[in-house]
């Protein structure tokens, strides 16, 4: 365990010490890696413990306390396996306004694993049209949807040939209409098809009575998911929260009183 030291409370602008540092080597083909972290084995339980265990400070007084981010990453992050997370958006700086402003969007969710690609395409004077797609679409993709709209007069729209050697056509009643169209697939990729997608599943045993976010349920958190797998981490985490939040007291009150 690594502990980064405290700033000094009397300081508003004073900053905690880094916990622990690590840092590759480097090579002439490939650097090293900074770090590797497993998780422990579980003989007799339902589940090997994390590899990384991750908890961002809080900042704040009493019960407006705000938890930082348990992570930052600069750069892209590759993750090989299943990635879960309670809400998946993208945040950036406002267009409109970027320095005062942040945009935010969430992400588009399913239960299947979807795939989807859109486009504009016009048909000609016989009211003809062939979309091509990617070389790798039927390869990647099945169950196809399509959806087509006209744009800029009334005019009818139909798919006349359904996907086949990664392309497919387009038909209008009227010559030259625009049309946008949208086609979705669902994954049959090596990956997709050894690992189905499993939308309910049942909680194991230490998890069930326990919530993913407690204070959702009117629920105390000690009842969470990762009180369920990890209590022992989970309350070493508790104690040294309550530990630095009362140093962090004890400062400020110091402080006033000098």
């Amino acid at each position: 365990m690594a502990d980064g030291g405290d700033g000094d409370p009397a300081q508003l602008t004073a900053t905690g010490g880094i916990g622990g540092w690590f840092t590759g080597g480097e090579g002439n083909q490939t650097g090293g890696v900074a770090g590797l972290f497993f998780g422990g084995d579980a003989f007799l339980e339902e589940g090997g413990s994390a590899g990384i265990w991750s908890s961002g400070g809080f900042g704040g007084t009493g019960n407006n306390l705000v938890q930082g981010p348990a992570a930052l990453f600069f750069g892209y992050v590759e993750i090989t396996g299943e990635l879960t997370a309670s809400s998946k958006s993208f945040k950036i700086d406002h267009p409109l306004d970027p320095a005062n402003k942040f945009l935010v969007h969430s992400s588009v969710e399913s239960d299947e694993r979807l795939t989807v690609y859109s486009g504009n395409v016009t048909t000609d004077a016989q009211g003809e049209a062939r979309v091509q797609l990617p070389e790798w679409f039927e390869v990647l993709n099945t169950d196809f949807r399509y959806h087509l709209t006209v744009i800029g007069q009334f005019a009818q729209a139909i798919v006349s040939n359904k996907i086949a050697d990664n392309q497919f056509g387009i038909r209008t009643d009227k010559p030259n209409v625009e049309v946008s169209w949208q086609v979705t697939g669902v994954r049959q990729d090596a990956y997709a098809k050894a690992n189905p997608l499993n939308v309910e599943r049942q909680k194991d045993a230490r998890e069930r009575g326990h919530y993913m976010d407690p204070r959702l349920h009117d629920a105390p958190e000690n009842r969470s998911v990762s009180w369920a797998r990890y209590p022992g981490v989970m309350k070493t985490i508790e104690d040294a929260r309550a530990r630095k939040l009362a140093a962090a007291r004890r400062g400020l009150r110091n402080t006033r009183e000098s």
